[in-house]
């Protein structure tokens, strides 16, 4: 389907081309556009100044359906405008939107229109074309342009928003796979060798985030330097993978500090499972943040008391739970296990008001959750820092 406009120009006939291929001369790209991308339908907007200068000529080239619309002199207008268009475009099409004869704000409404349909109409977007009349090369031949990476770049920037803030890579993830597999498919002369990769070490990321799995965490985060470096390459040779160049290094500046090479369990490995916490925090992952968190208590006390990390992790928590309610101070000689034990005893409610969904006598309300959680989990954070010192 081909979305286009029309206003009241005195448009020249020139031959326009398009990935090699020439269409016949006309005054009207979108008959160029017809004979290039073979749409199935035609929809051509047009006010009727433009109705009355072009509908009958446009008719005798191609068939179109018009879409009447106003001047857009006001917002109202401009809002009918996009109503008009969207009723159009049924779920799950695949579209293309030419914008040579767009006036005034009519290019800005058909993009902000392209991505209202890719979210509420999972409208699949091919390709934003412009002619340029006047980029006539020697032979008189007008290229036809693809703004479409323009549009991406919009998915990209809120692809990687969306797990900065969220810590969700599924959107990155997809757009990475995509561009990847659609350069085997066309084959170009580059093959990529790293954005796949990237992709499912990202979407990797985000589901051991979800699932609480820390040790993976670190261990995909100590991944990531060596995928970017390997993505670079691609980025380098295919176009459409340009806009995620920059948005790396954000992603590198935000992981960076989970890489470490020590032991899970060391003071160093401790203090990567606080980093992870607070990265918790920061994207809402509430809920995770307060499982962390726990175990987080329990492997500092095993170090305090020397146990085993994983063997004596059910007789730390019964030391903790003795501590809370003062049946067993074992845990109280330091400032630093006493106030462990007040996160633990706070923290084991906020774990049974989740785990329970609030299904108990004086449940808490969402926002009292949240603001519990940053608190005490922050606390945690914070005495992670400093260094374990063991019973004797």
């Amino acid at each position: 389907m081909l979305i286009s406009v029309i206003g009241t120009g005195g448009y020249k006939p020139t031959t326009y081309q398009f990935g090699g291929k020439q269409a016949e001369s006309s005054p009207y790209v979108i008959k160029a556009i017809k004979e290039l991308f073979s749409p199935d339908k035609i929809f051509v907007l047009m006010t009727k100044e433009a109705e009355e200068k072009h509908k009958s000529d446009l008719e005798q080239v191609c068939e179109f359906e018009m879409i009447p619309i106003q001047t857009g002199k006001n917002e109202r207008e401009l809002w009918d405008m996009f109503q008009a268009v969207a009723e159009k475009v049924p779920e799950n099409e695949t579209l293309i939107i030419d914008v040579t004869h767009g006036f005034r704000s009519q290019p800005m409404l058909l993009l902000a229109i392209a991505v209202y349909l890719q979210v509420m109409k999972n409208v699949k977007i091919a390709h934003i074309l412009y002619g340029a009349y006047d980029a006539k090369d020697d032979n008189g031949v007008s290229p036809i342009f693809d703004l479409k990476p323009f549009l991406d770049l919009i998915s990209w920037s809120f692809a990687t928003d969306n797990f900065l803030k969220k810590g969700d890579a599924t959107l990155l993830s997809e757009l990475l796979s995509n561009i990847h597999n659609q350069a085997y498919k066309s084959k170009n002369d580059y093959s990529p060798k790293g954005l796949d990769g990237i992709g499912k070490t990202l979407a990797e990321l985000s589901e051991a985030f979800a699932v609480v799995r820390p040790q993976e965490v670190l261990d995909l985060a100590s991944q990531l330097p060596r995928k970017i470096e390997k993505a670079y390459s691609d980025i380098d040779n295919l176009s459409e993978a340009k806009p995620f160049k920059s948005l790396l290094d954000k992603i590198t500046e935000k992981f960076d500090k989970f890489s470490f090479n020590g032991s899970f369990f060391s003071e160093e490995g401790m203090r990567a499972q606080a980093k992870i916490i607070k990265f918790c925090l920061d994207t809402e992952q509430y809920q995770q943040a307060a499982t962390l968190s726990r175990e987080l208590i329990v492997t500092k006390t095993c170090a305090i008391l020397k146990f085993d990390m994983i063997e004596n992790r059910g007789e730390a928590e019964k030391q903790l739970n003795g501590a809370a309610i003062n049946e067993n101070p074992f845990l109280q000689m330091t400032e630093q296990s006493k106030k462990f034990v007040s996160i633990w005893r706070n923290l084991g409610n906020i774990r049974n008001d989740i785990n329970h969904a609030g299904m108990r006598k004086n449940p808490m309300s969402a926002t009292s959750l949240i603001e519990q959680i940053e608190k005490l989990c922050g606390e945690v954070v914070e005495l992670v820092s400093v260094p374990t010192t063991p019973n004797s």
